[in-house]
């Protein structure tokens, strides 16, 4: 499928972005305030590599595992966070790898994991986000 489309969650495009679910930063409403524009212009993307997420999920909650394209500081992997409906639990199995799961098992249709790390670059954060989707439940 040669098409690209946007997703509903937050995050930074970059090369290794499924195309058919880019993340962006809403800039409306309440999400329009000038210090978290500063914060959303100025964040990178996460250093993975590229691996294809299917963001149809059979397995609830869905696993993340991320495998950097760097090795990581201490302070990077203390540092690290993930964000989901109840809670993320984060589980490194090397300075390069991490798996995240949600705590409890994801009950919207919709439903997103979004993890951060300092860059090491004054006021610059890391951000990688995917959008999980459960068929199960209807819209």
């Amino acid at each position: 499928m040669g098409y690209i489309a946007f997703g509903q969650h937050s995050g930074v495009i970059s090369s290794t972005s499924n195309k058919q679910s880019l993340p962006r930063f809403p800039m409306a409403a309440s999400f329009a305030k000038m210090p978290s524009f500063k914060t959303k212009v100025n964040t990178l993307a996460m250093p993975i590599k590229t691996k294809k997420v299917d963001p149809i999920f059979t397995q609830n909650p869905p696993k993340l595992t991320l495998e950097f394209t760097q090795t990581l500081s201490q302070h990077q992997i203390i540092n690290f966070n993930c964000f989901a409906s109840g809670g993320a639990s984060v589980i490194w199995q090397s300075n390069k790898k991490v798996e995240v799961v949600a705590k409890k098992p994801l009950t919207s249709r919709r439903n997103k994991y979004n993890c951060t790390m300092p860059s090491g670059q004054k006021s610059r954060y890391y951000w990688h986000s995917v959008q999980w989707i459960n068929p199960e439940i209807a819209e």
